[in-house]
């Protein structure tokens, strides 16, 4: 068998003891290097976690924010809803006010339907012995509206076959009275007719009042209550105001 010789042996351990230095520096740097990526790791996992708890913290800021902004809104949102509310009866009433000046300050008018409907509750109250009833129609205040409706009553009653009187009466004392007062006398044929009027007044919407009737009056000579005597059966309209002043 053929011996080592001394120079190979001395060879040999040379170079491994170099393989081991080289070795040994391989093991430490791959050390070192799985030491940075561990570390490396880490430090990334502890960014991740701090990052998604910022964002965690945020998330519950906003949430928290969008909650007080939301209960703000509702707030606000109520009261805008009850100023729309208060805006809306402000408004209703605002209309309410309107339509009632508008109605108090309106003229009263006879249509074509209410004079129709004036003809057929009056017009067999006409004639009283084929003679005409005579009805007086005046205004009692200084008011236009009061003027203009008289004459829409004269001239509808007139269409009729009324006779009518434009000339004021005088009864007592003056009535300060709104609406239509009728004035007719104690004979219970006249005191008939004027409740005829009043339910054809009452019907068309038209404020009317029955005054205290007056006296039968006599012909010369006639000692009864005459059904006959034109006069008895007459009738006048006083028209007042439409509203109580």
């Amino acid at each position: 068998m053929e011996q080592i010789t001394l120079p190979v042996l001395k060879s040999v351990s040379t170079w491994l003891t170099w393989l081991t230095f080289w070795f040994a520096i391989l093991t430490a740097v791959i050390g070192w290097l799985a030491a940075q990526v561990r570390s490396e790791t880490g430090r990334r996992a502890d960014l991740r976690v701090a990052t998604a708890e910022q964002d965690a913290a945020q998330a519950s800021s906003d949430a928290a924010t969008a909650n007080v902004r939301a209960e703000e809104l509702k707030s606000e949102n109520l009261t805008t809803r009850e100023r729309l509310v208060a805006a809306e009866r402000s408004l209703e009433s605002e209309r309410t006010a309107r339509l009632e000046l508008e109605r108090r300050i309106a003229s009263r008018r006879l249509n074509a339907s209410q004079i129709e409907t004036l003809r057929q509750r009056l017009e067999s109250q006409v004639l009283v012995d084929k003679k005409p009833v005579s009805v007086c129609v005046f205004p009692t205040t200084q008011t236009a509206e009061a003027a203009i409706f008289a004459d829409d009553l004269a001239e509808a009653l007139g269409r009729i076959g009324f006779t009518i009187n434009r000339n004021t009466v005088h009864y007592g004392t003056p009535y300060h009275l709104h609406g239509v007062g009728i004035l007719c006398s104690k004979d219970k044929y006249a005191l008939a007719r004027g409740y005829l009027f009043l339910g054809a007044f009452n019907d068309l919407k038209i404020a009317a009042e029955m005054l205290p009737p007056r006296e039968v009056s006599h012909r010369p000579g006639d000692e009864h209550t005459s059904d006959v005597y034109i006069y008895n059966q007459s009738i006048s309209l006083m028209v007042g105001d439409r509203e109580a002043q």
